[in-house]
């Protein structure tokens, strides 16, 4: 618990109570240090967006007010007034002069859900029937996701109405904003939404006006019901699902395909898959940076798109129960959707998450998992496995996984990978058949709980490759184990399985290890290096065990200390570099 780890995350006031009973390691002056430069960071990065300066997406705001909400204690004198200030709604007076309205509102437009703000003179001044059209398509989203999906409904700011502000964003390339009001304690948090005043599509790169209004209310109304059940989830949870719920309502407009593919602002999610799923760094080179991956966690939405179509009329409930399930006070939002998943009948989160991995190699084909498949880009492999090539050596986060090409062959394809013991990963290999947008897909996925040795085989890839098709390797670190803490010092919670060696070759050897056993002596007749573990069990209880490699052609004579006169079993599993295996068991008498 040294070297400045906190307790997540940073609350005001009231919830400060629980961080006054952490151990004295969690109050350390270099988590303090750490924690603060994180809050300074956050309001950089907040007025750079605000201002319209490092924007990618156009979405970015939302999640910058929110980390500068969570840790505004952090900050002291004029920059915690700056922080309420950005914070502010446009009718508030200490709100900066650029973020709030320059002439007094005209009356709102309310009914019994929501108020639109707005003025009537000004650049900020929307056009004829623009406040009725967004009170009439907000009330439209309020009835899909509180009605259809069933989410809560949103935490009440004193009046029982979702407060929506129309303003001039255009300029600054921002589509709207969510905000909770500053100095709120509870995880629970009441919020409103800053939208543009006119969607004018000659500011937002030719986009239809009226869906670019109604995937932005979606989006940004789903984090307004997302404050009411969590404040502090973690930033992938947040927009990955917001962007769900937006497809998920709006199926015929496709705003969310711009998060997967290479743009001029960064890369997109088809080229990012070396980051983990949870993946958020709005600072990776230091306060005020911003990210030109911005995209990844919008386009994490693929994963929840995923599990609503493996889980068919159980997935939007799944979705929901994310929320319902989540405390980022005590966990991150891998624990959530764990939980919803095994409630929804699933193995877990491992498990999915390397089905999902397996699924994105060939999502374009017609019985693609994912929407729209024809529209997907074509996921970015990382090289070439070639067969009796040289192994690869990745380095792999947690939640993370990789493609590689496999260049035709003869005879059968084995492809094995070697993990850390005690990671969970997987191995797959995915086979197309066709044309990359009208195949066939045959996957053969081998998970390890564990870690360890495994393998994947096609032992007929011939038809594939005549068809103009192709093979790919997937290599998937599954694990989400993680330990107790947030670490200020990485914004991150503290993952156990980050940076873990997998190594992996391609061949078409699937013959078992050659090796035969003669008392205590293993002797290989095998061509290639083979691993073994032994096991010596007498009495009904296993009394020694012993682990290492032997030679081609060499014999070995197997030590395991601890046993008695009398009978024993001895178990040798024997395992080679394609991950082939035989078992070789005898029963022995043994002697004084």
């Amino acid at each position: 618990m040294g070297r400045g780890h906190v307790l997540k995350r940073t609350l005001p006031t009231t919830l400060l109570v629980v961080l006054a009973c952490a151990p004295a390691a969690a109050a350390s002056p270099r988590a303090h240090s750490a924690a603060q430069q994180r809050a300074e960071a956050s309001l950089e990065q907040a007025e750079q967006l605000l201002n319209g300066r490092g924007v990618r997406t156009g979405r970015e705001a939302t999640e910058a007010l929110r980390q500068l909400a969570t840790r505004i204690r952090h900050l002291r004198g004029d920059e915690r007034e700056q922080a309420i200030a950005l914070l502010s709604r446009p009718t508030d007076a200490n709100a900066p002069v650029d973020e709030r309205y320059t002439v007094p509102e005209v009356p709102p437009l309310c009914d019994a859900n929501f108020c639109v703000h707005s003025v009537a003179s000004g650049v900020d001044a929307p056009g004829a029937g623009t406040a009725a059209l967004a009170l009439a398509e907000a009330n439209a989203v309020r009835n899909f996701e509180n009605g259809t999906l069933g989410w809560r409904e949103p935490p009440d700011d004193g009046d029982g109405r979702v407060d929506i502000y129309l303003k001039e964003l255009g300029a600054q390339r921002l589509f709207g904003f969510a905000a909770t009001d500053p100095q709120q304690a509870q995880q629970s948090q009441h919020s409103y939404l800053v939208i543009d005043n006119d969607f004018d599509p000659a500011q937002y790169g030719g986009a239809d006006a009226l869906e670019s209004l109604r995937v932005t209310l979606a989006h940004e109304y789903a984090h307004v019901l997302q404050y009411g059940y969590d404040v502090l989830a973690d930033a992938w949870h947040f927009e990955s699902s917001a962007v769900w719920m937006e497809q998920r309502m709006y199926p015929e407009i496709k705003d969310w395909l711009r998060f997967l593919g290479d743009r001029s602002t960064g890369g997109g999610w088809g080229s990012l898959t070396e980051l983990s799923l949870t993946y958020f760094e709005p600072n990776p080179g230091g306060p005020g940076a911003l990210d030109p991956r911005a995209a990844k966690v919008y386009g994490d939405v693929v994963w929840n798109q995923f599990l609503s179509s493996k889980y068919g009329q159980a997935g939007d409930a799944l979705q929901r129960a994310t929320w319902e399930r989540s405390n980022g006070f005590d966990y991150p939002s891998t624990d959530a959707f764990d939980k919803a998943i095994r409630a929804a009948g699933g193995a877990g989160i491992a498990e999915d998450f390397a089905e999902f991995s397996a699924a994105v190699a060939e999502w374009q084909v017609p019985a693609s998992p994912f929407p729209t498949p024809a529209d997907l880009p074509d996921v970015e492999r990382r090289g070439d496995l070639v067969a009796g090539g040289r192994a690869a050596e990745l380095r792999m986060d947690h939640l993370s996984f990789a493609l590689y090409d496999v260049p035709q062959t003869t005879g059968p394809i084995r492809l094995a990978a070697s993990f850390p013991d005690g990671a969970s990963g997987a191995v797959a290999l995915v086979a197309r058949s066709g044309a990359i947008d009208g195949g066939e897909v045959t996957t053969e996925l081998l998970e390890l709980p564990d870690g360890g040795l495994g393998a994947a085989t096609i032992r007929e890839p011939a038809p594939f490759y005549a068809s103009g098709g192709r093979v790919t390797a997937v290599f998937v670190n599954a694990d989400a184990s993680h330990g107790p803490f947030w670490d200020n010092a990485l914004g991150d919670w503290e993952w156990s399985r980050d940076d873990q060696r997998v190594t992996a070759r391609i061949s078409a050897d699937t013959r078992k290890p050659r090796a035969s056993l003669r008392g205590f002596r293993l002797r290989s007749r095998d061509t290639d290096r083979l691993t073994f573990e032994a096991s010596l069990r007498q009495d009904g209880r296993t009394i020694g065990r012993r682990r290492g490699g032997i030679r081609p052609g060499a014999t070995r004579r197997l030590r395991i200390r601890g046993a008695h006169q009398g009978r024993a079993r001895l178990v040798v599993r024997l395992a080679d570099p394609s991950a082939n295996t035989k078992r070789l068991a005898r029963t022995l008498q043994l002697g004084a």
